[in-house]
């Protein structure tokens, strides 16, 4: 009997998962980027405004004019005027407006991807711990089947009068205990999930891996950098805001240039008529006195900001790539010596000689399952560093 018990109680020893391939997350944050209302709404705003600030390249609208005039004494007659006329403005016709409005464009363009980066890489994590949770939900799952035979094995040796209640009764604790892990682990798995369905759109998605899938080594951190550092939006966002500046100060210089209107006019009288060219010219001696100076300045602001942005990413980059590192070679680690740990051999040895109790076995069996969980909470942190570390690639 004891050495059936032996092998029921092993059973129940903590196994980890097989590291099977990278699964479903991919198609998630394919629909997640699809259906998230969020960038759905950013999309439309950025559209909007795109409009707005397109529509503020345009030449003025052409200026149409008719006057009916009637003289006095009565005998004079009457006049009528037309009029119809266009104003230039260099800022225009060189183009700076037009520069302006596209640098703005742009700018829209990478906060939506700013946002959306930060959404699916949110998501992602959402995606490593739904499957920590999967993971650890197997493994209670197998332990309390296993328990629960055991409580069977201990019930029908009880009524042969060979086991004491207590043994029993210990038995049976361990299972409830395993239901209430079971269901608090699946509390954190819901929640999980739920965070990843509002990200979704409100749609339910489903992922049941329970491997996060084979470890790779980590390129240089030279070559990562030079990958990240050729797509991360916080840089080009400040090196666009620096184009942007230069080209408000080009737009600026221009606005000193005069505005030509011109156009064609009439004068009809009863018996003359009068009619030719209008040229006009404003010159612009009032607005804009500081305009070039306010834009030079936030020029000079700009590149600061660049250099800044820059200078924080490397060093950013730099301690997430060390971080994402240690944590892969403590996963590593932990992963080689359990899978070398002669604990469990020893452990049947003992229980089939009859030197060990349950309760003894079960402090044994509970250390590994402890280690199990350990392992993969350090999985499931070195994934989440990962995919931080990888969120240029998103």
């Amino acid at each position: 009997m004891k050495r059936k018990l032996a092998t029921i109680l092993l059973a129940a020893a903590a196994v980890l998962p097989p590291a099977n391939a990278q699964t479903d997350i991919d198609r998630i944050l394919q629909s997640v980027e699809s259906n998230n209302l969020t960038l759905e709404a950013l999309l439309n705003e950025n559209k909007s405004q795109k409009y707005a600030n397109t529509g503020e390249v345009t030449l003025p609208d052409p200026e149409v004019g008719f006057s009916y005039l009637w003289g006095s004494p009565a005998d004079a007659g009457s006049k009528k005027q037309i009029s119809a006329t266009q104003s230039f403005d260099f800022s225009t016709l060189l183009g700076h407006k037009g520069a302006v409005a596209r640098s703005q464009n742009a700018l829209l363009d990478i906060e939506y991807r700013k946002v959306r980066r930060s959404i699916l890489l949110e998501a992602k994590k959402y995606c490593y711990q739904v499957i920590y949770h999967n993971a650890v939900e197997a493994e209670l799952g197998r332990q309390l089947k296993n328990m629960e035979q055991l409580v069977e094995a201990y019930g029908r040796v009880m009524d042969e009068g060979g086991t004491e209640q207590l043994e029993y009764n210990r038995a049976r604790l361990a299972a409830a205990l395993l239901k209430g892990e079971l269901r608090k682990n699946g509390i954190a798995r819901s929640e999980a999930l739920t965070q990843l369905a509002k990200l979704n759109g409100g749609n339910a998605v489903t992922l049941t891996d329970t491997s996060f899938g084979q470890i790779e080594p980590l390129p240089p951190f030279d070559v990562w950098y030079a990958r990240a550092v050729a797509s991360d939006p916080e840089l080009e966002y400040a090196a666009r805001i620096v184009q942007l500046r230069n080209n408000e100060v080009r737009l600026g210089k221009s606005a000193w240039a005069p505005t030509i209107t011109a156009g064609y006019e009439a004068e009809l009288e009863p018996h003359d008529t009068y009619q030719g060219i209008a040229l006009g010219i404003s010159l612009p001696l009032w607005g804009g006195h500081n305009r070039i100076k306010q834009a030079k300045a936030a020029t000079l602001a700009a590149q600061s900001r660049e250099k800044e942005v820059r200078n924080t990413l490397y060093h950013d980059m730099k301690y997430l790539y060390d971080r994402t590192q240690t944590l892969q070679q403590n996963v590593l680690m932990l992963k080689g010596e359990y899978a070398g740990l002669a604990g469990i051999k020893t452990l049947e040895r003992n229980t089939e000689l009859g030197n060990m109790s349950f309760v003894e076995f079960q402090v044994e069996a509970t250390m590994y399952y402890e280690a199990m969980v350990q392992i993969l909470s350090e999985e499931l942190e070195y994934y989440r560093s990962f995919a931080e570390l990888n969120a240029y690639a998103l």
